[in-house]
């Protein structure tokens, strides 16, 4: 009787444990769509300044946006 015990405890220890995990990935997951959203949008603000680049502007904010465009394209 006392195994029987040691191994329904044990059970359900592993199941909270894999619960826990399973929620930790299910929010990995969930924080990786947010972070390609985040990288579509970027993409597409670099768009824009690249439009805003084209349209012109003084010396100083075309080469800073080019520098925005450059970094947000490393990442």
């Amino acid at each position: 009787m006392l195994i029987l015990m040691m191994l329904m405890v044990l059970l359900m220890l592993i199941m909270q444990l894999l619960l826990r995990v399973v929620l930790l990935l299910l929010l990995l997951l969930l924080l990786l769509l947010l972070l390609m959203i985040m990288m579509k949008s970027d993409k597409q603000s670099g768009r824009i300044m690249k439009l805003h680049i084209l349209s012109g502007g003084s010396s100083r904010s075309r080469s800073s946006i080019k520098v925005k465009v450059i970094l947000q394209g490393q990442r």
